[in-house]
Order: C-alpha cells, then structure tokens, then sequence
C-alpha cells in the first residue's frame, strides 16, 4: 500500500538535487523597493500592450476554470456515482489528455493564430463544463476531463 509513495522518494530527491544546481540569472534590479510603485508601472505596461491585456484576461479566466475545476472534480465523480477506485485511472486520463494538448497547441495556434486558438479553448472550456453538468454519468465524466 505505500509502493506509491516509495517510488515517488527517488523522484523527488532527484528534482531537491536538480534545484539546488540552479542558479538565479543576473538581471537588471530596479533603484527603488516601492511595491506600489512596481505594481502601477507594471498595470501601465499591461494596459498599454493589447496583446499582453488579452494574454492576462485569458490567464485570468483560465486560472478560474482550472481552480474550480480542480476543486469540485472529486465532487462531482461522487456525484455521478463513479467508484473510488477509478478516481485515479480517471486522473491519469485527464494528465494523458492535457500532455496531448499541450503537444498539439502550437500547431494549432500555427494554424488558426493566437488569438482564435485562445478565444476557442476558452469557450470549449466553459462549454464542456456545461454539457458535463447535463450530461451525468460516464459522459460526464469524459467531458470534464
């Protein structure tokens, strides 16, 4: 019962070792320690760039459908009445699934441009949620994975 735990020991020592090689790159400090300060100058620059506005706006509504989603998920697989035991195969599904995604997002934003590629995941995001919440059961389950 604790080989799950055992095995993640070497990966995690590996990963303490990793870090500890590191080393912060030199970089250019600001004169003053005002975080006010910092923080209005940085506002100023995310207003001024559109790109960056809409690169936060979407980050920010990403961060929401992850969180929520990541919160209420064990809720809702009981809900649906999905064993415990699957929880984890469930789990591993949905990491499989956000590793092809990752793979096939810069193709597609190759393909279709930023901005459209964003605009989609966002609203099949939202969607999906939605139809999981109508949809109860197994195919629930697939769409909020």
């Amino acid at each position: 019962m604790r080989l799950p735990f055992l095995l993640t020991i070497p990966i995690a020592l590996v990963s303490f070792t990793i870090s500890l090689l590191w080393a912060e790159p030199k970089y250019k400090k600001e004169a003053h320690k005002n975080i006010i300060k910092h923080a209005h100058n940085s506002f100023k620059i995310l207003w001024s760039n559109k790109q960056l506005l809409l690169l936060f706006l979407f980050s920010l509504f990403s961060f929401g459908i992850a969180e929520s989603t990541h919160y209420l998920e064990q809720i809702f697989y009981a809900f649906v009445n999905l064993p415990v035991a699957y929880f984890g195969i469930v789990a591993s599904v949905a990491a499989l699934m956000g590793v092809s995604g990752s793979l096939l997002s810069h193709s597609l934003s190759e393909r279709f441009g930023d901005r459209q590629t964003l605009i989609f995941s966002k609203v099949l995001d939202g969607l999906m949620i939605v139809l999981a919440t109508i949809f109860l059961g197994y195919i629930g389950i697939l769409l909020i994975i």
